[in-house]
């Protein structure tokens, strides 16, 4: 039996942007997509946007928060 995980990425910078649109796209191809910010604020807005439009993203947030 074959199985296939889910493809993953983590996308830097992804809470606008090129960065955004990325993580959208591949969201909607079924990639799960680790979003990353300077600041957990300003990446949490997005990844809610995301993960409302079907995508699977989790946050991972700056190391000095």
């Amino acid at each position: 039996m074959t199985s296939r995980a889910q493809p993953s990425v983590l996308i830097t910078g992804a809470s606008k942007g090129l960065g955004l649109e990325a993580a959208r796209r591949l969201g909607e191809e079924g990639w799960r997509v680790f979003l990353g910010s300077r600041d957990a604020g300003w990446g949490r807005e997005p990844a809610d946007k995301l993960a409302a439009g079907g995508a699977t993203v989790p946050m991972v947030p700056p190391r000095w928060t």
